[in-house]
């Protein structure tokens, strides 16, 4: 390469050639130590534009072509996730800016009382509602049937049935319970006895 004379070696120009080639890094561009895989070697060995491929690794010759224009552009977004947050964000800005501008150009009209009443209109009415009439009613007419102004449940003053244990029971089996009953509207019926056939006249 570097004996251009072809006398089999190098004189002062030729080796000065040669050691500045050295210093360049002229052995980068040469494949060594291919013998040691031999001749049966699986993986080929070859030459595109200027740089060497091996083991069918092309990544190597992608630096030989220049960047493409594009590549060097930053994206505004990374994942489509963040396109949809992004999207979204200008969606509700753009109502926000549009709730602005319609603000800006139409006044605000606030509702004005009428200072007139209304024919039948009572300032402080005596009921509030229909509720509290009925219930003025409903005293009434107790007090009209001898009654008390409150509405008394036999069922609650007796209490209602529940599920807790009672050790001592008054009647302890249901035929108690029974001849109980039985015998308490014997009790009630021969106190309404006296007051068969007799009429109170009603004023």
């Amino acid at each position: 390469m570097f004996d251009k004379d072809q006398d089999g070696k190098l004189n002062a120009e030729e080796r000065k050639a040669a050691f500045a080639a050295i210093k360049d890094g002229i052995e980068d561009k040469f494949f060594w130590n291919v013998e040691q895989a031999g001749a049966k070697r699986p993986f080929r060995i070859m030459q595109k534009r200027g740089v060497f491929v091996d083991a069918e690794d092309f990544l190597p010759v992608t630096d030989t072509y220049p960047k493409h224009p594009l590549s060097s552009n930053v994206p505004n977004v990374k994942t489509t996730g963040e396109l949809k947050d992004q999207r979204g964000k200008l969606y509700k800005d753009d109502i926000i800016r549009k709730q602005a501008e319609f603000a800006s150009h139409v006044k605000t009209i606030k509702p004005t009382v009428s200072r007139i009443p209304d024919e039948g209109y009572v300032a402080s009415p005596k009921y509030t509602s229909i509720n509290q009439k009925h219930a003025e009613e409903q005293v009434n007419a107790r007090k009209k049937a001898g009654l008390t102004h409150t509405v008394e449940n036999p069922k609650a003053q007796a209490g209602e049935p529940g599920l807790a244990w009672v050790y001592k029971p008054d009647p302890k089996t249901c035929q108690e319970l029974v001849d109980q009953r039985r015998v308490s509207n014997l009790e009630q019926l021969k106190s309404l006895e006296p007051n068969i056939g007799v009429l109170k006249n009603s004023e």
